[in-house]
């Protein structure tokens, strides 16, 4: 059996949970999933686009590089068993872990000439949200 329930989505929000609990109580059910699920923390950055254009970047270059700052990158593969596998280079964990440390990476553009960041955006933390993806139950 497979169950799949469209609506809105403050709707499903609201009574995902409710309809998945009941179906969970039906015999011979083996798996619900009430098809919310909450995204990750986030970083909104906003790039001051007179700053940045005076160090001769973009502000998509800036948001670029402080996403592969705090997300890193993946620069190779290797194999691991039957499959390749991406190498991420990024910084360490202590580091990513506090929005504020942000404000004095070093960013280096393609151009090569490095300059702090500092000044150049402003980073609010977002909690995470409730992303849909659909409800299904099998039995």
């Amino acid at each position: 059996m497979k169950v799949v329930l469209f609506s809105d989505g403050t709707l499903l929000i609201r009574l995902g949970p409710e309809v998945a609990a009941a179906i969970r109580k039906i015999p011979g059910v083996v798996d619900v999933k009430d098809g919310i699920v909450l995204a990750g923390d986030a970083l909104d950055i906003r790039v001051n686009r007179d700053k940045a254009s005076l160090e001769g970047v973009d502000p998509d270059g800036v948001t670029r590089m402080l996403t592969d700052l705090l997300s890193g990158v993946v620069t190779t593969y290797v194999w691991k068993g039957p499959k390749m596998v991406g190498v991420r280079v990024w910084l360490p964990a202590g580091v990513r872990k506090t929005p504020g440390i942000c404000l004095t990476f070093a960013l280096v553009p393609r151009m090569g000439i490095s300059f702090h960041s500092s000044g150049l955006h402003r980073l609010r933390p977002l909690r995470g949200n409730p992303r849909l993806c659909g409800m299904t139950s099998s039995g």
